[in-house]
């Protein structure tokens, strides 16, 4: 084992350390604000690093599909929730829709277009279109 091999793992090991830290932290604070134990913030966790490992790849992550999805669940339940409100409907409606439903079809597009120009830019040689 040589010297960069052991700055690699210091490294490592320092990084996970720290990730480690402050999931701890945010779970004590969490449990300390509320007097409940948020168990699914492990799972955020791993849709994070399973996101930025699709990133990295140059494919479409599959959270996306579950973002959009929820959106769509929560605008629907929204919509079922409002119907029983009356008068204002269509405005906190057409709100609804546009932050549960339009903002994640917008970043859906974004996400689908910035990995379609990344996945092309690197399929040519040195980068771009240039011999």
């Amino acid at each position: 084992m040589n010297l960069d091999i052991v700055l690699l793992l210091a490294q490592d090991g320092l990084t996970n350390g720290a990730i480690y830290a402050l999931l701890a932290l945010a779970l004590v604070m969490v449990f300390a604000v509320t007097r409940v134990i948020f168990v699914p913030q492990g799972e955020f966790v791993a849709f994070g690093a399973l996101t930025l490992a699709s990133f990295q790849s140059n494919k479409l992550p599959g959270t996306l599909w579950l973002l959009l999805l929820a959106g769509i669940i929560c605008f629907l339940m929204d919509w079922r929730y409002q119907q029983g409100l009356g008068k204002g409907m269509a405005r906190r409606l057409r709100w609804s829709l546009m932050w549960q439903v339009m903002f994640p079809l917008g970043l859906a597009l974004l996400v689908f277009f910035y990995i379609r120009r990344r996945w092309a830019w690197q399929s040519y040689p040195y980068g771009c279109k240039c011999f």
